[in-house]
């Protein structure tokens, strides 16, 4: 059976939330990651390979750099200052859009992601962030199990740490083993192993960071204010959401829950 890592990460934007990310199989991880190191090396050629596996990509601070290029924004607000004059130049600003979702599109990864209205949640159903991303980690556990299930796969999941942490480790855990899921849990136990979280803007996973940038992107769809760079980017990879083989990505890869 093969064996697949779903790398997830959230984003928001206006009034919508996004959880979801990248599903990798374990025989690409050391070629992709490679390959996303051979971006950043482009981004920053003077810096050794360890400098260059440390520094982190994260598609909000790419687009402040990007719109705030002067020193003074950096010493004090900016938490990457190694992007300084990076991303200022709008054809590396696109370029790295472009090998990113190039990235993605040649390699055996497939993309799963679930949003929903922050603003009814909060507003209609007095719901908090936690609630917020439990009820969208529920619809990417389903998914992910039926992507598992269709390749008779086995894969496990990496979320980065967040502050829904406990609520998210109770709904994986339910899932698997109280009957949670469509799947009886003979079939789920079969195909969903492990949960691991990854502390917050750690270089250890750059794959978690391309995560990062398909939330990032797939969030401001729901928008009518997204900016075209990201509208651009979307469409580069759009094509890689899982449908279920039946054509249904609005039901299994990009999906919004009505609430």
């Amino acid at each position: 059976m093969d064996n697949f890592n779903f790398f997830v990460d959230e984003s928001t934007f206006d009034s919508f939330f996004t959880v979801g990310g990248l599903i990798v199989n374990k025989n690409e991880k050391k070629i992709i990651i490679d390959e996303f190191n051979a971006i950043k090396r482009d981004l920053w050629p003077k810096e050794s390979k360890r400098e260059i596996k440390r520094r982190i990509i994260h598609l909000v601070d790419v687009k402040i750099a990007h719109y705030h290029n002067n020193q003074q924004y950096f010493n004090t607000v900016h938490k990457y200052p190694y992007y300084k004059n990076v991303f200022f130049p709008n054809s590396t600003y696109k370029t790295l859009f472009r090998k990113i979702s190039k990235l993605i599109n040649e390699h055996e990864t497939k993309l799963i992601c679930s949003s929903i209205s922050a603003q009814n949640m909060k507003h209609e159903y007095s719901m908090k962030y936690a609630d917020w991303y439990v009820i969208a980690f529920q619809k990417l556990l389903d998914n992910y199990l039926h992507f598992l299930v269709k390749n008779n796969a086995t894969g496990s999941i990496i979320v980065e740490d967040n502050t829904s942490r406990d609520k998210i480790m109770k709904e994986f855990y339910g899932f698997k083993f109280l009957d949670q899921s469509k799947f009886s849990n003979r079939v789920v136990n079969k195909h969903i192993k492990e949960l691991f979280f990854i502390p917050k803007d750690n270089s250890s996973s750059p794959l978690l960071q391309i995560a990062d940038v398909v939330v990032g992107a797939t969030v401001k769809q729901f928008s009518e204010t997204h900016s075209y760079p990201e509208r651009q980017l979307y469409s580069k990879f759009q094509d890689k959401f899982y449908d279920g083989n039946l054509n249904r990505v609005d039901v299994f890869g990009n999906t919004f829950i009505e609430y």
